[in-house]
């Protein structure tokens, strides 16, 4: 650049200037504009050197140092409920570590892979599709699975299990033999909800302090509302009245919304009639009086939703009305090879293969824990199964085969639990417990809609606190998980400096651009000047 300079530098003109009014000019300029106009006749001077260092520079071929990034990058997402108020924030620093290749796997009370390689645009498309939960964490879960991928792993966790005592240190410590960087969410909890306990009468809840400071919180359900005084790290029990239909009870917000409102359902059924054909044991009979939803009738009734068919029916109307309700939609209780089976359902029991009645002594109790009854399908029109119990469809409607006969069993305390289970089921009247779960539990359900308001169908998770609806059911769903709502930062060091690999990255080209654009730089300014 100075040759060319002075190569093309043109020769100065002379021009004649009376030497007063030079002189005269030259006193009134400050010391400042001295400076100023040195600086300025001294640019081209300045921007040559620059060029000269910078090409001498781009000769000795200039590099930066830098932690050697995978173009495979597998990234394990926190989306459970100590995580979710930070999940917008999580999903951007994901996002800036985004390779040519992403596998995304997200962790709520469950781990799934969400993507598998996909690409920078398709791993955006899938956090946008991401959700918070409201369940607890299996942070194991998904480090395992995150295991079978290869690529630089990225972990946005707290890395507290809750879902059970797994220690997901050791899982990063024994089965990832590679560099791991955790990003931990900045999430808050001071005080939440940790248990519900419904009931048609009363509804019971566990409010916890998890601050280090005493509290006084306002819980409050409708326009009911008490105020609690909490020691550090202290639970208490707050009672309201329960209401039939849907019930809240609140907590002031803080910064964990999962926990601050519990929902429970208080179901509001009729009275079930259940017509026994028969002659009822003082049992039963009490049994069923011990039931609020239910009544017994003696013989036969057109309103009955339940037949329990205990003797030989000869009346011809009798039997098709008995058999026409169940088909419809009733239930009926029948022994296995009874006379019923065959005259009022018109099927065919092998009696060859099957006890009219089994008498039972002990096993009563283990039978009722291990499942008294399963689910069965009718094989044609043999009923043979030697079972205890068991229930089948009868077109839109169900039989129990009953084939208990034992005093002892009626005396038991377990006998009006067994018939309260029994014959909720045949109308299918979930109890208040059932219909009142924790989140991440399941149920088999058609067109069941979450609290914001998608629809689901066969097996369907509690992902979220709120109310569950169906055309026949409310659920009522609660994250209920102490673990959960206390906030606990589980530390681990990512793998330091000088154990991750490092890259040289050469800057030389753009070391040379800068050295062009110094020299156009002189030259455009010399030109403006004229000597060009």
């Amino acid at each position: 650049p100075l040759l060319i300079f002075y190569l093309v530098k043109p020769k100065p003109e002379e021009e004649v200037m009376p030497s007063i009014r030079f002189f005269k000019e030259k006193d009134e300029q400050s010391s400042l504009r001295n400076a100023y106009r040195r600086l300025l006749s001294n640019i081209p001077f300045i921007l040559q050197i620059l060029a000269v260092v910078g090409f001498a520079a781009a000769l000795a071929n200039p590099y930066i140092t830098q932690v050697e990034t995978s173009d495979a990058k597998v990234m394990v997402l926190d989306a459970s409920a100590s995580a979710s108020p930070d999940l917008e924030n999580m999903k951007e620093k994901l996002e800036k570590r985004a390779g040519r290749e992403n596998t995304l796997i997200t962790i709520g009370n469950e781990a799934k892979v969400v993507t598998e390689d996909a690409s920078k645009t398709r791993l955006s498309r899938a956090l946008d599709n991401i959700k918070g939960l409201d369940t607890e964490t299996d942070v194991a879960s998904g480090l395992q699975l995150a295991s079978n991928f290869d690529g630089e792993l990225v972990i946005v966790s707290d890395l507290d299990q809750t879902s059970d005592n797994r220690d997901p240190v050791n899982i990063l410590k024994q089965r990832i033999q590679r560099p791991v960087e955790v990003l931990k969410p900045d999430v808050e909890n001071r005080w939440g909800i940790t248990s519900v306990n419904p009931d048609e009468n009363n509804t019971e809840i566990e409010v916890t302090n998890f601050q280090q400071r005493p509290v006084s919180i306002k819980v409050s359900k409708e326009d009911t509302s008490k105020n609690i005084e909490l020691k550090p790290r202290e639970s208490n029990i707050v009672s309201f009245k329960s209401n039939t239909g849907k019930n809240t009870i609140t907590l002031p917000e803080d910064g964990m919304e999962s926990d601050n409102t519990a929902y429970f359902y208080i179901p509001d059924y009729e009275t079930t009639e259940i017509a026994y054909i028969g002659d009822p044991s003082r049992y039963f009979r009490e049994a069923v009086n011990l039931m609020e939803d239910m009544s017994i009738s003696d013989g036969y009734s057109e309103d009955a939703e339940v037949y329990f068919v205990d003797a030989r029916v000869e009346n011809r109307n009798i039997a098709e009305g008995i058999r026409s309700n169940v088909r419809q939609g009733g239930a009926a209780v029948v022994k296995p090879g009874s006379d019923a089976l065959k005259d009022v359902f018109e099927l065919e029991s092998n009696a060859e293969k099957i006890n009219t009645s089994i008498t039972i002594n002990q096993p009563v109790r283990t039978s009722l824990g291990t499942g008294v009854y399963t689910s069965w399908n009718l094989s044609g029109t043999s009923l043979s199964d030697r079972s205890v119990v068991k229930k089948t469809e009868y077109r839109e409607g169900e039989i129990l085969l009953y084939g208990i006969k034992s005093s002892q069993f009626g005396e038991s305390f377990l006998y009006p639990v067994f018939w309260k289970k029994m014959l909720q089921s045949l109308v299918e009247r979930p109890s208040t417990s059932n219909l009142n779960v924790e989140t991440g539990s399941r149920v088999q359900a058609k067109g069941l809609t979450s609290p914001d308001g998608n629809s689901y169908e066969g097996d369907v998770v509690f992902n979220q606190t709120g109310f569950y609806e169906s055309e026949s059911k409310t659920y009522a769903s609660n994250l209920e998980s102490a673990g959960e709502s206390k906030i606990d930062t589980v530390n681990y060091t990512s793998a330091s400096p000088e154990t991750l690999k490092t890259e040289k990255t050469s800057i030389q080209i753009y070391v040379i651009i800068a050295v062009i654009l110094l020299m156009l730089c002189d030259l455009l300014y010399i030109r403006s000047r004229g000597e060009f």
